[in-house]
């Protein structure tokens, strides 16, 4: 069997002549006729295409024929248009084989009893934002009667320990061995989160909507839930979407995406509010017990208590250094002047929600801290990390006014009925705010950017955190309510609330 090996690219000024002469004579002698044809001018790429793709072993001539035609199909530049196609093709089939399997299946569960369950999360571990989507909707199959639960693994070294789950490494794109995996369950859920209209990565959002085809078609009760979706859309994803079984439920997590979708797509679409808002607190933790102390001494002192989250991410997805640079600057000027306020001095917690990468927001807050007067930073706390999504949530309850680059951290807050400043990127925050009727508590980028603009804006809200509070209270269960809906997506009805 012949051992294939990917490699990247070589121009032809990269061959020396010998090694161009020493592969022809290789593989010469076991051309398949046609390719004897081959213009000069293809040999030398042809025959180094063909070394990388295969080393073929004396008298394996069908292998060596096939080795032949990736290296002349590469050759010509045909390789990423013939490999579409085989992909489009074992789709196909693939779905032949889920629609035989859904004419057999017998699952014995009812729309309202849930039986097992697998879900597809947004992305492997790392992001607390993920977690705390993973968390609660876990939980919230559990208290449902869930009889077994599993997740969709990205690698093999994905930790889902916090969850309490047996992992399935599943191969994204290997449809066959998903189908196996999928038919031992009643019900597929995708946790959509930001990851559904093609903005981080369109191919890896076509292969969930391609999963979800599957689960449907191979008759697993199917719902991609808790996803917002931008205002600009990638055209392939939407197409996907349109092609989705009729049976696959779709909840939005705001009323904004769910006006969008449903002007996409032209099918109900149902409703809900992100499920992290049934998120349960964890209190007892050590990082809970040091902020809360810290919090109760600045108290003491009459100060406001302002939680801040610093993100890259708002300035897209690889900021320039510049751009970076000027945003911990922003950061660290609004901070020392809100110090001073007037109206109520303020002291700070920092609360970077993703340590991943670099910069990340836990690099970025010491950047801030680092920069503020030494009077400031005597009245700031950068609690220890790692830590859960739930001590956040933990953290926020003693907090006055919170400012996040994070989705999540906003929804930590307002879950605690927190006023939250936020800064928007891919379109998700205003849908978020919709639920509260909060309008005026974003600002974009470009804004937090110009002097003085941030300053202004959580002043104002500092002004108003009492009367900001009781509206968010006032929301809250009917938010809570709507987030329910994702866990009891596939039971809803186009009559219920959720549609």
């Amino acid at each position: 069997m012949m051992q294939v090996e990917t490699s990247r690219e070589v121009s032809k000024a990269e061959l020396p002549s010998a090694r161009q002469e020493a592969l022809a004579v290789r593989y010469s002698s076991r051309l398949w006729p046609p390719f004897r044809q081959l213009p000069a001018r293809f040999l030398p790429a042809f025959f180094w295409e063909v070394n990388q793709v295969s080393e073929v072993a004396a008298g394996q001539s069908r292998c060596a024929s096939k080795a032949m035609l990736v290296g002349f199909v590469k050759a010509l530049g045909l390789y990423p248009a013939l490999a579409g196609l085989k992909r489009r093709l074992l789709v196909r089939l693939a779905l032949g084989r889920a629609g035989a399997l859904g004419r057999t299946r017998r699952t014995g569960q009812s729309d309202s009893s849930f039986g097992s369950v697998l879900f597809l999360p947004p992305s492997s571990p790392g992001s607390l934002g993920d977690e705390a989507i993973e968390t609660a909707f876990v939980s919230g199959l559990r208290a449902r009667g869930a009889t077994s639960i599993a997740v969709v693994s990205y690698t093999p070294k994905d930790d889902w320990g916090h969850l309490g789950l047996t992992p399935c490494p599943i191969v994204m794109r290997d449809h066959f061995r998903a189908l196996g995996t999928l038919k031992r369950y009643d019900r597929f859920y995708i946790l959509g989160a930001d990851v559904m209209d093609g903005a981080y990565s369109e191919v890896r959002t076509l292969d969930r909507l391609i999963w979800a085809s599957l689960a449907a078609t191979a008759g697993l009760q199917t719902a991609i839930v808790n996803f917002s979706f931008n205002e600009r859309p990638a055209e392939k994803v939407v197409q996907a979407f349109r092609n989705l079984p009729s049976r696959v439920r779709l909840i939005a997590r705001d009323p904004k995406s769910r006006t969008r979708l449903q002007e996409h797509l032209g099918r109900p679409v149902g409703f809900s509010a992100d499920v992290a808002f049934l998120l349960k607190e964890d209190p007892a933790a050590r990082v809970v017990a040091n902020a809360r102390s810290f919090v109760n001494q600045q108290k003491k002192e009459s100060r406001v208590l302002v939680g801040v989250n610093v993100n890259p991410q708002v300035l897209g997805r690889k900021p320039d250094d510049s751009a970076v640079k000027r945003l911990v600057n922003v950061y660290a000027d609004t901070l020392a002047r809100l110090f001073r306020l007037d109206t109520g001095r303020c002291s700070f917690i920092f609360l970077p929600h993703d340590f991943r990468g670099a910069p990340s927001d836990l690099s970025l807050s010491d950047d801030v801290l680092g920069l503020l007067p030494d009077d400031v930073k005597q009245h700031c706390l950068l609690p220890g990390t790692p830590y859960r999504a739930a001590e956040v949530k933990a953290i926020c309850g003693g907090l006055d006014v919170i400012l996040s680059g994070r989705m999540h951290v906003a929804i930590l807050g307002l879950s605690q009925a927190v006023p939250v400043v936020s800064v928007t990127y891919q379109g998700k925050f205003e849908g978020l705010y919709e639920h509260f009727r909060l309008p005026g508590l974003t600002i974009s980028p470009d804004e937090v950017l110009q002097p003085g603009s941030l300053y202004a804006l959580l002043g104002q809200v500092i002004d108003r955190r009492g009367a900001l509070r009781l509206q968010i209270e006032g929301r809250l269960p009917s938010v809570r309510r709507l987030a329910e809906n994702n866990i009891a997506a596939i039971a809803l009805s186009e009559q219920d609330d959720g549609f």
